[in-house]
């Protein structure tokens, strides 16, 4: 499992107008490991959730699904 806690920023502008904002983001998950062995392993799945949250609205909800190799050293 883990987790990421943070802010982002944003800024726009096109000529005479300029538009800024802060915000709150945050990504949350998980995975499990197969192991083949002491140094190889498959991860499958592996899961997250992003949350990004600006400006007093939800700006987006992504889930993002993945699976691969995992080299251990």
């Amino acid at each position: 499992m883990h987790a990421l806690i943070g802010g982002d920023h944003a800024t726009a502008s096109v000529p005479g107008v300029s538009v800024s904002g802060n915000g709150f983001a945050l990504l949350a998950g998980g995975g499990v490991d197969f192991n083949f062995n002491r140094y190889l392993a498959f991860r499958m799945p592996q899961a997250d959730w992003m949350l990004v949250h600006g400006n007093g609205s939800t700006s987006g909800k992504n889930l993002r699904i993945s699976f691969g190799v995992v080299v251990k050293f």
